[in-house]
Protein backbone atom coordinates (compact mmCIF):
# COMPACT_ATOMS: atom_id res chain seq x y z
CA UNK A 1 0.00 0.00 0.00
CA UNK A 2 1.09 3.36 -1.05
CA UNK A 3 1.97 6.08 1.54
CA UNK A 4 -0.97 8.47 0.33
CA UNK A 5 -3.22 5.14 0.27
CA UNK A 6 -2.33 4.65 3.77
CA UNK A 7 -3.67 7.84 4.64
CA UNK A 8 -6.33 8.10 3.49
CA UNK A 9 -7.57 3.98 4.90
CA UNK A 10 -6.37 6.10 7.85
CA UNK A 11 -9.13 8.93 7.26
CA UNK A 12 -11.89 6.27 6.49
CA UNK A 13 -11.04 3.58 9.53
CA UNK A 14 -11.47 6.96 11.89
CA UNK A 15 -14.51 8.02 9.91
CA UNK A 16 -15.89 4.49 10.34
CA UNK A 17 -15.36 4.08 13.77
CA UNK A 18 -16.40 7.22 14.76
CA UNK A 19 -19.33 7.28 17.88
CA UNK A 20 -22.61 8.64 16.35
CA UNK A 21 -25.04 10.08 18.69
CA UNK A 22 -28.38 8.55 19.42
CA UNK A 23 -31.09 10.58 18.18
CA UNK A 24 -30.75 13.51 20.45
CA UNK A 25 -33.25 16.11 18.58
CA UNK A 26 -36.71 16.40 17.53
CA UNK A 27 -37.45 13.24 17.64
CA UNK A 28 -37.21 12.59 20.69
CA UNK A 29 -38.68 15.50 22.18
CA UNK A 30 -42.38 16.93 23.41
CA UNK A 31 -44.87 17.72 19.94
CA UNK A 32 -43.52 21.43 20.44
CA UNK A 33 -40.39 20.66 19.82
CA UNK A 34 -41.31 17.99 17.76
CA UNK A 35 -42.95 20.47 15.52
CA UNK A 36 -40.27 23.69 15.49
CA UNK A 37 -37.74 21.41 14.48
CA UNK A 38 -40.05 19.92 11.61
CA UNK A 39 -40.42 23.45 10.59
CA UNK A 40 -36.56 24.17 10.48
CA UNK A 41 -36.20 20.76 8.47
CA UNK A 42 -39.05 22.27 5.93
CA UNK A 43 -37.19 25.22 5.56
CA UNK A 44 -34.09 23.97 4.95
CA UNK A 45 -35.34 21.58 2.16
CA UNK A 46 -36.96 24.64 0.72
CA UNK A 47 -34.13 26.44 0.49
CA UNK A 48 -32.23 23.43 -0.87
CA UNK A 49 -34.84 23.26 -3.60
CA UNK A 50 -35.33 26.59 -4.69
CA UNK A 51 -32.72 27.37 -7.22
CA UNK A 52 -34.12 24.41 -8.41
CA UNK A 53 -37.48 26.21 -9.64
CA UNK A 54 -36.12 29.62 -9.94
CA UNK A 55 -33.41 31.86 -11.71
CA UNK A 56 -31.24 32.29 -8.49
CA UNK A 57 -28.29 31.15 -8.43
CA UNK A 58 -27.16 27.97 -6.39
CA UNK A 59 -26.55 28.62 -2.61
CA UNK A 60 -23.42 26.87 -0.96
CA UNK A 61 -25.56 23.99 -0.13
CA UNK A 62 -23.27 23.04 2.53
CA UNK A 63 -24.36 25.18 5.51
CA UNK A 64 -27.93 24.03 4.97
CA UNK A 65 -26.32 20.28 5.56
CA UNK A 66 -24.74 21.42 8.60
CA UNK A 67 -28.09 22.54 9.86
CA UNK A 68 -29.94 19.26 9.05
CA UNK A 69 -27.15 17.17 10.68
CA UNK A 70 -27.35 19.51 13.88
CA UNK A 71 -31.05 18.63 14.19
CA UNK A 72 -30.43 14.95 13.21
CA UNK A 73 -26.85 13.73 13.27
CA UNK A 74 -28.21 10.30 11.75
CA UNK A 75 -29.65 11.93 8.62
CA UNK A 76 -28.42 9.58 5.74
CA UNK A 77 -29.22 11.99 2.94
CA UNK A 78 -27.58 14.59 4.78
CA UNK A 79 -24.26 13.06 4.77
CA UNK A 80 -24.81 11.89 1.12
CA UNK A 81 -25.46 15.61 -0.02
CA UNK A 82 -22.89 16.74 1.80
CA UNK A 83 -20.07 14.53 0.84
CA UNK A 84 -21.66 15.87 -3.00
CA UNK A 85 -21.34 19.04 -2.01
CA UNK A 86 -17.45 18.80 -0.61
CA UNK A 87 -16.60 16.73 -3.96
CA UNK A 88 -17.99 19.41 -6.21
CA UNK A 89 -15.72 22.00 -4.38
CA UNK A 90 -12.77 19.76 -4.72
CA UNK A 91 -12.51 19.00 -0.75
CA UNK A 92 -12.32 15.62 -1.32
CA UNK A 93 -11.07 13.65 2.20
CA UNK A 94 -14.14 15.57 3.61
CA UNK A 95 -16.18 14.03 0.53
CA UNK A 96 -14.78 10.85 1.57
CA UNK A 97 -15.39 11.10 5.62
CA UNK A 98 -19.35 12.21 5.01
CA UNK A 99 -19.41 9.17 2.00
CA UNK A 100 -18.22 6.53 4.56
CA UNK A 101 -20.24 7.86 7.73
CA UNK A 102 -23.27 7.50 5.09
CA UNK A 103 -22.29 3.91 4.08
CA UNK A 104 -22.47 2.87 7.90
CA UNK A 105 -26.10 4.23 7.57
CA UNK A 106 -26.69 2.55 3.92
CA UNK A 107 -24.34 -0.09 3.30
CA UNK A 108 -25.09 -1.81 0.47
CA UNK A 109 -25.33 1.54 -1.58
CA UNK A 110 -23.46 1.49 -4.82
CA UNK A 111 -23.35 4.96 -5.88
CA UNK A 112 -21.71 6.05 -2.77
CA UNK A 113 -18.96 3.42 -2.84
CA UNK A 114 -18.47 4.85 -6.44
CA UNK A 115 -18.29 8.41 -5.64
CA UNK A 116 -16.04 6.91 -2.78
CA UNK A 117 -14.15 5.47 -5.32
CA UNK A 118 -13.57 8.65 -7.64
CA UNK A 119 -12.66 11.17 -4.43
CA UNK A 120 -10.03 8.57 -3.53
CA UNK A 121 -8.31 8.59 -7.26
CA UNK A 122 -8.49 12.38 -7.01
CA UNK A 123 -6.04 11.74 -4.15
CA UNK A 124 -3.81 9.72 -5.79
CA UNK A 125 -5.01 6.79 -3.79
CA UNK A 126 -5.28 4.14 -7.19
CA UNK A 127 -5.47 0.72 -4.48
CA UNK A 128 -8.34 2.64 -2.57
CA UNK A 129 -10.25 3.32 -5.48
CA UNK A 130 -10.37 -0.28 -6.78
CA UNK A 131 -11.46 -1.54 -3.42
CA UNK A 132 -14.28 0.67 -3.29
CA UNK A 133 -15.12 0.29 -7.35
CA UNK A 134 -14.92 -3.53 -6.47
CA UNK A 135 -17.55 -2.87 -3.96
CA UNK A 136 -19.90 -1.09 -6.12
CA UNK A 137 -19.74 -4.07 -8.43
CA UNK A 138 -20.16 -6.41 -5.67
CA UNK A 139 -23.77 -4.54 -5.14
CA UNK A 140 -24.45 -4.26 -8.74
CA UNK A 141 -22.56 -6.59 -10.99
CA UNK A 142 -23.67 -4.82 -14.65
CA UNK A 143 -22.61 -1.50 -13.29
CA UNK A 144 -20.48 -0.19 -16.60
CA UNK A 145 -19.26 3.08 -15.45
CA UNK A 146 -17.89 1.52 -12.19
CA UNK A 147 -16.11 -1.04 -13.70
CA UNK A 148 -14.63 1.15 -16.72
CA UNK A 149 -13.60 3.01 -13.46
CA UNK A 150 -11.92 0.22 -12.20
CA UNK A 151 -10.09 -0.91 -15.23
CA UNK A 152 -8.35 2.77 -15.41
CA UNK A 153 -7.25 2.32 -11.95
CA UNK A 154 -5.61 -1.25 -13.15
CA UNK A 155 -4.14 0.61 -16.03
CA UNK A 156 -2.34 2.48 -14.20
CA UNK A 157 -1.28 -0.29 -11.51
CA UNK A 158 0.23 -1.35 -14.76
CA UNK A 159 -2.35 -4.67 -14.10
CA UNK A 160 -3.02 -4.60 -17.74
CA UNK A 161 -4.58 -8.60 -17.40
CA UNK A 162 -7.00 -7.51 -14.96
CA UNK A 163 -7.91 -3.96 -17.28
CA UNK A 164 -8.85 -5.84 -19.99
CA UNK A 165 -10.53 -8.87 -17.99
CA UNK A 166 -13.00 -5.58 -16.89
CA UNK A 167 -13.43 -4.59 -20.22
CA UNK A 168 -14.84 -8.21 -21.27
CA UNK A 169 -17.21 -8.58 -18.91
CA UNK A 170 -18.35 -5.26 -19.19
CA UNK A 171 -19.06 -5.33 -22.77
CA UNK A 172 -20.82 -8.37 -22.43
CA UNK A 173 -22.86 -6.44 -20.48
CA UNK A 174 -22.98 -3.27 -23.13
CA UNK A 175 -21.87 -4.97 -26.65
CA UNK A 176 -21.83 -0.73 -28.22
CA UNK A 177 -19.90 0.84 -25.48
CA UNK A 178 -17.58 2.78 -27.86
CA UNK A 179 -15.62 4.03 -24.70
CA UNK A 180 -14.97 0.31 -23.66
CA UNK A 181 -13.55 -0.47 -27.34
CA UNK A 182 -11.36 2.66 -26.45
CA UNK A 183 -9.90 1.72 -23.16
CA UNK A 184 -9.43 -1.78 -24.49
CA UNK A 185 -7.50 -0.11 -27.70
CA UNK A 186 -5.44 2.02 -24.83
CA UNK A 187 -4.55 -1.70 -22.77
CA UNK A 188 -3.60 -3.48 -26.12
CA UNK A 189 -1.07 -0.48 -27.41
CA UNK A 190 0.62 -0.28 -23.79
CA UNK A 191 0.95 -4.28 -24.25
CA UNK A 192 2.49 -3.48 -27.36
CA UNK A 193 -0.23 -5.64 -29.40
CA UNK A 194 -0.39 -3.30 -32.33
CA UNK A 195 -3.26 -5.42 -34.53
CA UNK A 196 -5.37 -6.11 -30.70
CA UNK A 197 -5.16 -2.32 -30.38
CA UNK A 198 -6.09 -0.92 -33.97
CA UNK A 199 -9.22 -3.21 -34.22
CA UNK A 200 -10.45 -2.34 -30.73
CA UNK A 201 -10.01 1.33 -31.85
CA UNK A 202 -11.36 0.94 -35.14
CA UNK A 203 -14.29 -1.14 -33.82
CA UNK A 204 -14.88 2.28 -31.03
CA UNK A 205 -15.13 4.89 -34.17
CA UNK A 206 -17.35 2.27 -36.21
CA UNK A 207 -19.80 2.63 -32.92
CA UNK A 208 -19.23 6.35 -32.61
CA UNK A 209 -17.28 8.33 -35.23
CA UNK A 210 -17.87 11.54 -33.44
CA UNK A 211 -15.71 9.99 -30.78
CA UNK A 212 -12.01 11.43 -30.73
CA UNK A 213 -9.99 9.27 -28.07
CA UNK A 214 -9.90 5.95 -30.51
CA UNK A 215 -8.53 8.22 -33.44
CA UNK A 216 -6.09 9.60 -31.48
CA UNK A 217 -5.34 6.24 -30.10
CA UNK A 218 -4.56 5.12 -33.53
CA UNK A 219 -2.49 8.28 -34.36
CA UNK A 220 -0.53 7.34 -30.95
CA UNK A 221 -0.03 3.65 -32.13
CA UNK A 222 1.26 5.11 -35.48
CA UNK A 223 3.66 7.43 -33.71
CA UNK A 224 5.18 4.71 -31.17
CA UNK A 225 5.81 2.22 -33.95
CA UNK A 226 7.41 5.23 -36.01
CA UNK A 227 4.95 5.15 -38.70
CA UNK A 228 5.05 9.16 -38.84
CA UNK A 229 2.81 9.15 -42.19
CA UNK A 230 0.31 7.71 -41.49
CA UNK A 231 0.34 9.24 -37.63
CA UNK A 232 0.13 12.65 -39.37
CA UNK A 233 -2.35 11.39 -41.63
CA UNK A 234 -4.38 10.59 -38.65
CA UNK A 235 -3.54 13.61 -36.65
CA UNK A 236 -5.01 15.73 -39.84
CA UNK A 237 -8.41 14.11 -40.14
CA UNK A 238 -9.10 14.22 -36.20
CA UNK A 239 -8.00 18.00 -36.66
CA UNK A 240 -10.29 18.22 -39.92
CA UNK A 241 -13.60 16.88 -37.78
CA UNK A 242 -12.32 19.12 -34.34
CA UNK A 243 -10.00 21.76 -35.18
CA UNK A 244 -10.16 22.31 -31.40
CA UNK A 245 -8.59 19.46 -30.43
CA UNK A 246 -5.54 19.98 -28.54
CA UNK A 247 -4.16 16.94 -27.90
CA UNK A 248 -4.14 16.18 -31.68
CA UNK A 249 -1.65 19.07 -32.17
CA UNK A 250 0.55 18.20 -29.70
CA UNK A 251 0.26 14.59 -31.21
CA UNK A 252 1.60 16.09 -34.84
CA UNK A 253 4.06 18.40 -32.89
CA UNK A 254 5.58 15.29 -30.71
CA UNK A 255 5.46 13.23 -34.79
CA UNK A 256 7.60 15.88 -36.15
CA UNK A 257 10.08 16.06 -33.30
CA UNK A 258 10.47 12.71 -34.52
CA UNK A 259 11.34 13.76 -37.77
CA UNK A 260 13.45 16.52 -36.83
CA UNK A 261 11.11 19.16 -38.41
CA UNK A 262 11.22 21.51 -35.29
CA UNK A 263 9.85 24.27 -36.64
CA UNK A 264 6.69 22.30 -37.55
CA UNK A 265 6.76 20.56 -34.15
CA UNK A 266 6.72 24.54 -32.77
CA UNK A 267 3.78 25.40 -34.56
CA UNK A 268 2.27 22.60 -33.51
CA UNK A 269 2.75 22.92 -29.49
CA UNK A 270 2.34 26.46 -29.81
CA UNK A 271 -1.19 25.78 -31.04
CA UNK A 272 -1.88 23.30 -28.44
CA UNK A 273 -0.46 25.60 -25.91
CA UNK A 274 -3.09 28.29 -27.37
CA UNK A 275 -5.85 25.38 -26.97
CA UNK A 276 -4.73 24.35 -23.57
CA UNK A 277 -2.94 26.64 -21.58
CA UNK A 278 -2.57 24.95 -18.73
CA UNK A 279 -0.76 22.05 -20.41
CA UNK A 280 2.75 21.26 -18.95
CA UNK A 281 3.75 19.06 -21.19
CA UNK A 282 3.09 21.40 -24.29
CA UNK A 283 5.56 23.50 -23.31
CA UNK A 284 7.99 20.58 -22.27
CA UNK A 285 7.81 19.52 -25.45
CA UNK A 286 8.09 22.79 -27.38
CA UNK A 287 10.89 23.53 -25.03
CA UNK A 288 12.93 20.30 -26.27
CA UNK A 289 12.24 21.78 -30.13
CA UNK A 290 13.38 25.09 -29.30
CA UNK A 291 17.03 23.62 -27.96
CA UNK A 292 17.16 21.51 -30.73
CA UNK A 293 17.05 24.86 -32.37
CA UNK A 294 19.84 25.95 -30.20
CA UNK A 295 17.35 28.47 -28.85
CA UNK A 296 18.74 27.71 -25.67
CA UNK A 297 16.63 30.99 -23.44
CA UNK A 298 13.33 30.09 -25.21
CA UNK A 299 13.77 26.53 -24.31
CA UNK A 300 14.36 27.79 -20.38
CA UNK A 301 11.35 29.92 -20.27
CA UNK A 302 9.37 26.85 -21.47
CA UNK A 303 10.55 24.24 -19.03
CA UNK A 304 10.12 27.04 -16.28
CA UNK A 305 6.54 27.39 -17.65
CA UNK A 306 5.67 23.67 -17.50
CA UNK A 307 6.82 23.42 -14.07
CA UNK A 308 4.84 26.15 -12.65
CA UNK A 309 1.99 24.15 -13.95
CA UNK A 310 3.37 21.53 -13.09
CA UNK A 311 6.06 21.02 -10.10
CA UNK A 312 6.35 17.57 -9.87
CA UNK A 313 6.60 16.64 -13.29
CA UNK A 314 10.41 14.67 -13.16
CA UNK A 315 10.76 14.36 -17.42
CA UNK A 316 10.95 18.10 -17.40
CA UNK A 317 12.97 18.47 -14.38
CA UNK A 318 15.54 16.35 -16.09
CA UNK A 319 14.67 18.81 -19.13
CA UNK A 320 15.79 22.28 -17.52
CA UNK A 321 18.30 20.62 -15.68
CA UNK A 322 20.34 19.37 -18.41
CA UNK A 323 19.42 23.02 -20.57
CA UNK A 324 20.83 23.80 -17.40
CA UNK A 325 24.59 22.09 -17.50
CA UNK A 326 24.55 23.26 -21.35
CA UNK A 327 24.11 26.96 -20.02
CA UNK A 328 27.09 26.61 -17.28
CA UNK A 329 24.09 27.45 -14.88
CA UNK A 330 25.05 24.16 -12.30
CA UNK A 331 23.86 25.38 -9.29
CA UNK A 332 20.24 25.20 -11.30
CA UNK A 333 21.05 21.74 -12.56
CA UNK A 334 22.05 20.25 -8.94
CA UNK A 335 18.85 21.75 -7.47
CA UNK A 336 16.41 20.69 -10.45
CA UNK A 337 17.84 16.73 -10.18
CA UNK A 338 17.86 17.16 -6.49
CA UNK A 339 14.15 17.46 -6.90
CA UNK A 340 13.40 14.22 -8.81
CA UNK A 341 15.02 12.69 -6.35
CA UNK A 342 13.40 14.27 -3.60
CA UNK A 343 10.16 12.72 -6.15
CA UNK A 344 11.85 9.20 -6.89
CA UNK A 345 14.27 8.30 -4.47
CA UNK A 346 15.19 5.33 -6.74
CA UNK A 347 16.54 7.59 -10.01
CA UNK A 348 19.85 6.58 -10.13
CA UNK A 349 19.78 8.89 -13.73
CA UNK A 350 19.58 11.89 -11.27
CA UNK A 351 22.28 10.59 -9.27
CA UNK A 352 24.27 10.34 -11.84
CA UNK A 353 23.09 13.43 -13.75
CA UNK A 354 24.05 15.40 -10.36
CA UNK A 355 27.43 13.76 -10.00
CA UNK A 356 28.30 14.92 -12.90
CA UNK A 357 27.55 18.60 -12.22
CA UNK A 358 29.14 17.79 -8.33
CA UNK A 359 32.53 16.70 -10.76
CA UNK A 360 32.30 19.85 -12.85
CA UNK A 361 32.41 21.93 -9.97
CA UNK A 362 35.55 20.16 -8.60
CA UNK A 363 33.12 18.97 -5.29
CA UNK A 364 34.67 15.05 -5.49
CA UNK A 365 33.22 14.09 -2.66
CA UNK A 366 29.43 14.55 -3.63
CA UNK A 367 30.22 13.52 -6.86
CA UNK A 368 31.76 10.02 -5.59
CA UNK A 369 28.29 9.85 -2.98
CA UNK A 370 26.00 10.38 -6.27
CA UNK A 371 27.80 8.10 -8.66
CA UNK A 372 28.00 5.20 -5.49
CA UNK A 373 24.22 5.57 -4.98
CA UNK A 374 23.51 5.64 -8.43
CA UNK A 375 25.31 2.12 -8.73
CA UNK A 376 23.53 1.10 -5.09
CA UNK A 377 20.42 1.45 -7.55
CA UNK A 378 21.46 0.28 -10.24
CA UNK A 379 24.95 -1.80 -10.23
CA UNK A 380 24.90 -2.33 -13.88
CA UNK A 381 24.66 1.70 -14.72
CA UNK A 382 27.41 2.57 -17.02
CA UNK A 383 26.92 6.00 -16.28
CA UNK A 384 27.50 5.41 -12.74
CA UNK A 385 30.07 2.83 -13.12
CA UNK A 386 31.90 5.67 -15.23
CA UNK A 387 31.57 8.31 -13.44
CA UNK A 388 32.86 6.36 -10.03
CA UNK A 389 35.96 4.97 -12.06
CA UNK A 390 36.89 8.19 -13.40
CA UNK A 391 36.23 10.14 -9.56
CA UNK A 392 38.56 7.90 -8.23
CA UNK A 393 40.99 8.05 -10.51
CA UNK A 394 40.68 11.85 -10.50
CA UNK A 395 41.76 11.18 -6.40
CA UNK A 396 44.31 9.25 -7.18
CA UNK A 397 42.22 5.89 -6.70
CA UNK A 398 44.22 4.03 -9.96
CA UNK A 399 44.12 0.55 -9.61
CA UNK A 400 40.11 1.04 -7.88
CA UNK A 401 39.59 3.19 -10.80
CA UNK A 402 41.05 0.69 -14.06
CA UNK A 403 39.08 -2.22 -12.31
CA UNK A 404 35.94 -0.23 -12.87
CA UNK A 405 36.41 0.74 -16.37
CA UNK A 406 37.85 -2.99 -16.77
CA UNK A 407 33.65 -3.95 -16.11
CA UNK A 408 33.15 -1.42 -19.39
CA UNK A 409 35.63 -2.87 -21.00
CA UNK A 410 34.02 -6.40 -20.91
CA UNK A 411 30.73 -4.93 -21.93
CA UNK A 412 31.78 -3.05 -25.09
CA UNK A 413 35.70 -1.97 -26.82
CA UNK A 414 34.87 1.54 -26.99
CA UNK A 415 35.64 2.22 -23.86
CA UNK A 416 39.06 2.37 -24.80
CA UNK A 417 38.50 5.48 -27.41
CA UNK A 418 38.08 8.79 -26.00
CA UNK A 419 36.35 10.43 -28.54
CA UNK A 420 33.41 7.64 -28.41
CA UNK A 421 33.16 7.68 -25.15
CA UNK A 422 33.09 11.55 -25.06
CA UNK A 423 30.21 10.97 -27.66
CA UNK A 424 28.30 8.07 -25.78
CA UNK A 425 28.63 9.56 -22.24
CA UNK A 426 27.89 12.98 -23.26
CA UNK A 427 29.42 14.50 -20.63
CA UNK A 428 30.87 17.94 -19.42
CA UNK A 429 34.40 19.03 -19.81
CA UNK A 430 36.06 17.36 -16.62
CA UNK A 431 34.73 14.40 -16.93
CA UNK A 432 35.89 13.74 -20.34
CA UNK A 433 38.98 15.26 -20.00
CA UNK A 434 39.50 12.64 -16.99
CA UNK A 435 38.34 10.01 -19.09
CA UNK A 436 41.29 10.46 -21.66
CA UNK A 437 43.71 10.57 -18.94
CA UNK A 438 42.65 7.69 -17.52
CA UNK A 439 42.57 5.77 -21.41
CA UNK A 440 45.62 7.23 -21.98
CA UNK A 441 47.15 6.28 -19.10
CA UNK A 442 46.15 2.53 -19.27
CA UNK A 443 47.16 2.19 -23.11
CA UNK A 444 50.83 3.27 -21.96
CA UNK A 445 50.80 0.65 -19.50
CA UNK A 446 49.45 -1.61 -21.93
CA UNK A 447 52.13 -1.13 -24.35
Amino acid sequence: MSENSAEIQKLIDEAANRPLPAYPTIWNNTLAEFLEGGHDFLEIFLRLLRPLFSKESRPDPLPHYDRLLRLDPRYKQAYLGRAGSYYAKKEYRQAIVDYTIYLRLVPEDSDAYYWRAQAREKLGDNQGAIQDYSEALRIIPHLQFARIKRASCFIREQNYDAALEDISIGLQYDKSDAGAYNLKGAIFRLKGDKEGALEAFNKAIQLDARYMSPRIGKATLYYQNEDYERAIAEYADILKREPQNSLAYEGRGLTYFALKDYNLAIRDFTEAIRLDPRNPLAYSNRGLAYENQNDLETAMADFTQSLTLDPQNIITLFNRGNLSIRRKQFEQAIGDYTSVIQIDPNSATAYTNRGEVFFELGNRVKAKEDFLKAREIDPQSPYAIAGLALTLHADGQVDEANSLWELLLKEDSNYNDAEWVKTKLNWTDALVEEAQKLITQKQINND
